[in-house]
């Protein structure tokens, strides 16, 4: 201080005084800044070290926290608990599988990849393949490891009045974990397929808060949608003309084409299998009854039992495999009787009962029977 008054008298070093004052103050500010730096540095080391560290020391790791999540099958299904295509915000995503038309198959798969989210997660899926349908949940961990692949529905059923019982399933997944949801489907008759669902939890928090700082979820979860239709056609069934379906043996059996009265199969079918060249791709009208008859013709006492105009379509090759009507296949039969499967098919729209005698006109290729005695 002493030498600068005495050199600050003269003019000529007055502006070298100045500059030497704000030097000395620069440098005292940037030595005690770094010995603050150093302070904290250590005490936050030795909190991040520590066995339990203080949430309020963890800084910008609090930023990367993964959202812990809870779901069981009682969670409720609404939108405010949804977080398929959860963005921090909404969540009000779902998937659905589309209408699937007469007698043809579809496949695909959703997969759900929650962002910063683990834990329990409960998938609901309003599933009606109205006729065979599996739906299967794979869980993978952050590397693509497969940790469980389970079959979580099975279903082999159709019916104007038949609509299956959503599926809830409860799955988890690890930090960093993502799960694929993939169904199939084959429609039998009437009634298109389809099916719709998302994925729910007990909590949506928008974020997590230790002392004194907050990670907002604000990304979206990147779940993809990818769903792969199946080609049109009855590939997934056997070239047999009448079968059924053995759910012991978890296959599709002949039933013989030759069949008579004094010679009947021992099974109802389910399905009828034709070739119509003709009419390719295109949505047809079946005639479908079931009748009873105890003695041989000529002096037939046939009666019709249900008669039924159900629709039915062809694949690009002109095939068409129709399934029996399910409430057509558990005729009773009290006093042994046989009984009589006849199908006919039509372009154009037909109608019959079981009190008409014959059957409409102009069918495309004729009547089909089959005996039966179970």
């Amino acid at each position: 201080e002493q030498l600068y008054h005495l050199i600050a008298t003269n003019d000529s070093v007055m502006a070298l005084a100045e500059a030497m004052e704000k030097r000395l103050v620069m440098l005292a500010s940037k030595t005690a800044l770094q010995q603050a730096i150093d302070y904290a540095a250590a005490n936050l080391q030795q909190h991040k070290s520590a066995k339990n560290p203080h949430p309020q020391y963890l800084l910008a790791s609090t930023f990367g926290v993964d959202l812990p999540m809870t779901a069981s099958v009682d969670t409720p299904i609404e939108d405010k608990y949804r977080v398929y295509g959860w963005n921090g915000e909404s969540g009000d995503t779902s998937f659905a599988i589309g209408g699937v038309r007469w007698w043809n198959s579809k496949s695909g798969t959703f997969t759900f990849r929650p962002w910063r989210a683990y834990g329990q997660f409960l998938l609901y899926f309003n599933f009606q393949p109205q006729g065979n349908g599996n739906v299967y949940v794979k869980t993978f961990s952050k590397d693509g490891i497969l940790i469980s692949d389970n079959k979580v529905a099975s279903f082999n059923a159709a019916g104007y009045d038949l609509w299956e019982q959503p599926i809830k399933y409860v799955f988890e997944l690890p930090q960093g974990g993502y799960a694929e949801i993939a169904y199939d489907l084959s429609v039998w008759n009437r009634n298109y397929g389809n099916g719709n669902g998302s994925i729910y939890v007990n909590d949506r928090p928008k974020s997590f808060s230790p002392v004194g700082y907050t990670s907002t979820v604000d990304s979206s979860n990147q779940s993809g949608i990818e769903n792969q239709q199946q080609d049109d056609g009855y590939s997934i069934y056997p070239s047999y003309q009448w079968f059924y379906y053995s759910d012991a043996s978890k296959q599709y059996i002949q039933l013989s084409d030759l069949s008579t009265f004094d010679q009947p199969v021992k099974n109802v079918p389910n399905y009828h299998r034709d070739n119509l060249a003709d009419q390719k791709n295109k949505e047809l009208w079946a005639v479908v009854e079931v009748g009873k008859q105890t003695v041989t013709l000529p002096n037939s006492d046939y009666s019709a039992v249900a008669t039924q105009v159900v629709r039915a379509a062809t694949d690009s090759n002109g095939d068409i495999v129709l399934g029996i009507p399910f409430d057509m296949r558990a005729i009773s039969t009290p006093n042994n009787e046989t009984l009589l499967y006849t199908v006919a098919y039509y372009s154009n729209e037909v109608s019959k009962s079981s009190k008409d005698t014959d059957f409409p006109a102009g069918s495309l290729n004729g009547k089909h029977t089959i005996y039966v005695r179970s």
